[in-house]
């Protein structure tokens, strides 16, 4: 089977069931029913395997320091911060899509901020599998 050399029984259930949907609906309901599936899931297992915690509000400020203005991260669409032991550590979007224009200016804020930037496909918990995770953190810390 196609993604899983040994399918538990439960599995190729599942796949069936989806199989049957795709037939039976119109549109993405398949993907979205994956979505549905996997996000708190992924969420929880992310910030577990880095030993992070949610900020209650998303502010750059607050990772980046001290700065004029409120700066405006390219390409953002669903942030959020985390900390690591109350401190800020990392700051997520997961935005659907990143343009070569979008990921030169990002590039670029990542430089003026001393940031590291990190992206991945199969780690975003927003809509999984139809946007990128992207993780910004300082240059001295950073993901694995």
């Amino acid at each position: 089977m196609k993604f899983n050399k040994k399918p538990s029984a439960e599995f190729v259930s599942a796949v069936n069931e989806l199989k049957q949907l795709e037939k039976m609906e119109s549109g993405d309901l398949v993907h979205r029913a994956f979505a549905a599936v996997a996000c708190d899931e992924r969420k929880k297992k992310w910030a577990e395997s880095h030993g992070l915690t949610e900020a209650k509000t998303p502010n750059i400020k607050r990772l980046i320091g001290k700065c004029s203005g409120t700066p405006r991260v390219p390409g953002a669409d669903h942030s959020s911060l985390w900390l690591k032991d109350g401190q800020p550590y990392a700051y997520v979007i997961q935005p659907y899509e990143l343009s070569d224009s979008n990921i030169k200016e990002l590039k670029g804020f990542c430089d003026e901020n001393s940031l590291k930037l990190n992206i991945r496909a199969w780690e975003s918990w927003y809509f999984p599998g139809a946007s990128l995770l992207v993780v910004l953190t300082r240059k001295e810390e950073g993901l694995n």
